[in-house]
């Protein structure tokens, strides 16, 4: 490393020789950059692959325990209709028994009133046999037999009409107890009905999801094949990358050698000749956003031995000649200094 005056690297940078130093080390930083971004981008495709294969996984196996659950819904249909067929075979036996129960019931009212009309007629003959005996003038003793006869029909009348009430109440129980049984013989038909179709839906998700499951598990297979082919692929571009790192540092090393400078990575530097705590460098890159000023490659700048790359400023055009007395010079710039 050797201190330098601006005008030395203005014409350093100018030469054929830097020229073509520079557009070497150009191609190598690029060519490391894009295998780079190949690597990164082959292992950010198989990140997403495996998270994929992993979620594909997961769903599959929710899937599968579903199609479980859809096959214990479809066991316990098929035990709840063969049960329903069971019992509504009682339940349309005792709403047998319950309709003839009713309908002994309705012939025994329908007994009852036929009885009833029945005496109601003889009372109507008795009470005209009644009158037409106070019309004779020997009727009374006839009369009074028919009278007689009479009472006794109102009589069971009355006694057959209490009866009949009982009977009627009677029937109106039975009918509504017959009533209630056909609509649980209904509500099992329904329910065995619903029971019958569902073991077998059931069934059929149960298949589906089945179904379902065993290809999702197929492409998360496939697709954790591919990271594997992803990984083995990025992989390969890691002696890429070694082996353009140490053409890197060996042009670097070149570098330093021919030009007679420091160089890190992306910077030259140099003293800057008579004034000790100043270093000249020529930065390889550009950046508009990461120095205290935008930078543009192959200019010139100048910045403290101390702060580095902290706090960096251009240089103005050199108007320096090799004639000059540096001391004449360090004089002046302590002067402007001051």
């Amino acid at each position: 490393m050797k201190a330098k005056w601006v005008h030395e690297i203005e014409g350093l940078v100018r030469s054929p020789e830097f020229g073509e130093w520079y557009q070497e080390f150009i191609e190598l930083t690029n060519g490391f950059k894009k295998v780079k971004l190949a690597r990164e981008d082959l292992l950010a495709q198989a990140s997403m692959m495996h998270a994929r294969a992993d979620f594909g996984q997961q769903c599959a196996d929710e899937k599968l325990f579903t199609a479980g659950e859809c096959e214990d819904l479809g066991s316990a249909a098929h035990a709840e209709f063969a049960e329903i067929e069971n019992n509504s075979f009682e339940a349309l036996s005792a709403y047998e028994v319950q309709r003839q129960k009713a309908s002994d019931t309705w012939m025994e009212l329908d007994r009852h009133d036929a009885s009833i009309e029945d005496m109601r007629q003889e009372a109507s003959e008795l009470i005209a046999g009644i009158e037409a005996g106070k019309k004779q003038e020997d009727g009374d003793s006839g009369s009074a037999a028919l009278s007689e006869r009479l009472e006794r029909i109102e009589a069971a009348i009355e006694a057959r009409s209490q009866e009949v009430e009982e009977v009627r109440t009677r029937y109106d129980r039975d009918t509504q107890r017959k009533l209630d049984l056909w609509d649980e013989v209904e509500a099992s038909w329904s329910r065995a009905f619903q029971a019958n179709l569902g073991r077998s839906e059931y069934a059929y998700q149960s298949r589906r999801l089945r179904g379902e499951a065993e290809a999702q598990f197929v492409r998360a297979a496939q697709e954790r094949k591919r990271v594997d082919e992803l990984e083995v692929e990025a992989h390969q571009l890691d002696s890429k990358l070694v082996e353009y790192k140490d053409e890197i540092g060996m042009h670097i090393k070149e570098g330093r050698s021919r030009f007679e400078c420091t160089i890190v990575e992306e910077f030259l530097y140099w003293p800057k000749q008579s004034e000790v705590r100043t270093v000249l460098c020529v930065p390889l890159v550009d950046d508009r956003d990461y120095l205290n000023i935008q930078v543009q490659a192959l200019s010139i700048y100048q910045l403290d031995r101390a702060k580095g790359l902290d706090f960096i400023e251009p240089v103005a055009e050199s108007t320096e000649t090799a004639g000059e007395d540096p001391r004449l010079t360090a004089f002046f710039a302590r002067a402007h200094g001051s």
